[in-house]
C-alpha cells in the first residue's frame, strides 16, 4: 500500500494505492510524467529512504515500512511544508 501527503498544496493521491502491481505502475508513471527526477537515498526518520529531486529540489521524500524483510508500506511526502528538513528552507 502507498500513502501520499500532499497536504492540498501540492497534488498527490487522495486515497491509497493498494497491492505491489498498482503501486509500482504508480511509481513508474510518476517517473515517466517528469523528466529529470533523480532518486537520492536518504535517510527518513531513522530508516532508509528516498528523497525525489528535480533539478536538485526536494520534491517529495519516500520512506518504506519493512517488516520481515519485505515491504509492507510506502509513504510518500510532498507537501511543501513538511520537506523543510530536506530543502533546507521552511515555505511561507
Amino acid at each position: 500500500m502507498s500513502r501520499s501527503d500532499g497536504g492540498g498544496r501540492v497534488r498527490a493521491a487522495l486515497r491509497p494505492v493498494i497491492g505491489r502491481d498498482k503501486v509500482a505502475r504508480r511509481f513508474l508513471d510518476l517517473m515517466r510524467n517528469e523528466p529529470g527526477v533523480e532518486l537520492v537515498e536518504e535517510d527518513v526518520n531513522g530508516a532508509p529512504g528516498v528523497s525525489v529531486r528535480i533539478a536538485g529540489t526536494t520534491i517529495a521524500v519516500v520512506a518504506p515500512d519493512i517488516h520481515d524483510g519485505l515491504v509492507t508500506d510506502v509513504w510518500m511526502v510532498l507537501n511543501p511544508d513538511k520537506l523543510h528538513a530536506w530543502t533546507g528552507y521552511e515555505t511561507p
